[in-house]
């Protein structure tokens, strides 16, 4: 969640090794009181295509 909101930057690693996070300005600004995490809003995560309705669902195909 803080990543889709920048707050964090999120650095995939190679399998086996952990992921690696860094703070960013935005990040910063919040822990320091001078921005409202409500006025951040996160992009939505992309759907998996498993689990997306095909075109005739919505009548578009």
């Amino acid at each position: 969640m803080l990543a889709n909101g920048g707050f964090v930057d999120v650095y995939l690693r190679d399998v086996g090794l952990d992921d690696e996070y860094e703070i960013t300005s935005w990040g910063e600004l919040y822990l320091d009181g001078d921005v409202d995490a409500e006025l951040q809003r996160p992009l939505p995560a992309v759907r998996p295509p498993d689990k997306v309705r095909p075109g005739w669902w919505a009548g578009f195909g």
